[in-house]
């Protein structure tokens, strides 16, 4: 694939977008709700009149709650404006995507994560930068989370602002999982885990996610803050420049997640500004929503193996620690839903498995390492199982365009 010059978009003026034409069967539509209070549910046939594509919008809709699946579009906002600082026609970018581009005008509207990644994947192709998903999210502010955001920059500390990222994040997100753990003494890691890892477009979500953090903890600390270094679970991107002006810090890629190491002692500062009143109003306006909106058991175990397994940790009774429970009470909820810690399991080491193939360079030892299997044998044997390949071939088809499996 030939790549542009990967320079960060300039100040200058906006290149005109791309006018619509009629060939595009898009239907010119004035959003008569677009600055009332509400955010308003956009129907496919608001915006396409082609069958093949009414079908495609589907995933977009506008509520408070997102659902399994959604994220909230708050944070990707930027996306568009981007496109055209880079000299990309972003109504073609998202025709293509069968996404309308109007949706993306207000932040509380929901998407699909699928749809989003298609998004992105068509936005990278186009532009030729394999950085379009650092770059946008380098634009993010707290206030693309909205009320979450309002509840961060008023939390006592920068501590206790992560926490509530942890604790409300999928009120907002039912895609991903924030992960933040200890690294030893004085270190600690905040990264994104997406449920889904196999799509065309998830690598540049990451990208995103990982700037968020960076964009988050800047805010909250202070232009002061650096991370120590920088992971993404993917190879080198050939717009290595953006990363390195965006993080301004040592990256590392082919890592088994994605996320920013850095000292632990930032989390007790204080942060300025915060008002403590704001705080537990915020905070109980939080905890109605989530009673309101909870997470099955079956999402919460997958966002925890996710975490976990690159750990080292994968027996049901460490699973059943994390969320105060005895192992047999997990157990029974998982089987009230219809599922099992082994199928869960299977289920999450085949999705990492199929991401560190396909998106990292890792061997078969690492990548079984990872994975918490004995040796490359084990592990090649359960992945054949899973996908009737083996790890080598799987991979092999990937980077040739084969659909595995076809």
């Amino acid at each position: 694939m030939n790549l542009r010059v990967c320079a960060l978009p300039d100040a200058g003026p906006l290149p005109r977008a791309r006018p619509r034409k009629a060939s595009d069967q898009q239907v010119s539509h004035t959003l008569a709700s677009s600055t009332g209070a509400e955010p308003v549910y956009y129907s496919s046939h608001a915006f396409m009149t082609s069958d093949d594509n009414n079908d495609r919008l589907d995933g977009v809709r506008s509520q408070l709650v997102s659902a399994a699946g959604e994220i909230r579009l708050g944070p990707m906002t930027h996306l568009p404006l981007l496109l055209r600082e880079l000299g990309v026609p972003s109504d073609q970018v998202f025709f293509r995507a069968g996404i309308a581009p109007e949706l993306f005008a207000r932040p509380d509207n929901r998407i699909e994560y699928h749809r989003l990644c298609e998004l992105l994947h068509i936005s990278e192709k186009l532009s030729h930068r394999d950085d379009i998903g650092v770059l946008t999210g380098a634009r993010f502010n707290l206030e693309d989370f909205g009320q979450l955001g309002e509840l961060m920059r008023h939390s006592p500390t920068v501590g206790k602002a992560l926490r509530r990222l942890n604790m409300h994040l999928h009120f907002y997100d039912r895609a991903a999982f924030p992960v933040m753990f200890k690294t030893g003494p004085a270190g600690m890691f905040l990264g994104y885990s997406p449920q889904r890892l196999d799509l065309a477009g998830s690598a540049q979500a990451q990208n995103a996610a990982i700037a968020i953090a960076a964009r988050i903890m800047r805010e909250l600390c202070g232009p002061a803050w650096r991370a120590s270094s920088v992971q993404f679970s993917h190879s080198r991107p050939h717009c290595l420049p953006s990363f390195r002006k965006v993080f301004a810090t040592n990256l590392k890629f082919d890592a088994g997640i994605s996320g920013l190491h850095f000292a632990a002692s930032w989390l007790d500062q204080s942060i300025p500004g915060a008002d403590t009143v704001m705080f537990h109003r915020l905070d109980e306006a939080e905890r109605r929503n989530q009673a309101e909106a909870p997470m099955s058991m079956t999402e919460q175990v997958q966002g925890v193996l996710q975490q976990l397994i690159p750990e080292g940790v994968t027996a049901s009774s460490s699973v059943a620690r994390h969320f105060g429970l005895a192992e047999r009470t997990l157990r029974q909820r998982l089987h009230r839903e219809g599922t099992t810690m082994h199928e869960l399991l299977r289920a999450t080491r085949f999705e990492l498995a199929r991401h560190l193939l396909h998106d990292t360079a890792l061997s078969m030892t690492q990548i079984s390492g990872a994975l918490c299997y004995a040796d490359a044998a084990v592990f090649s044997r359960a992945f054949r199982s899973w996908s009737g390949l083996s790890p080598r071939q799987w991979r092999a088809q990937r980077v040739s365009g084969v659909s595995p499996g076809s």
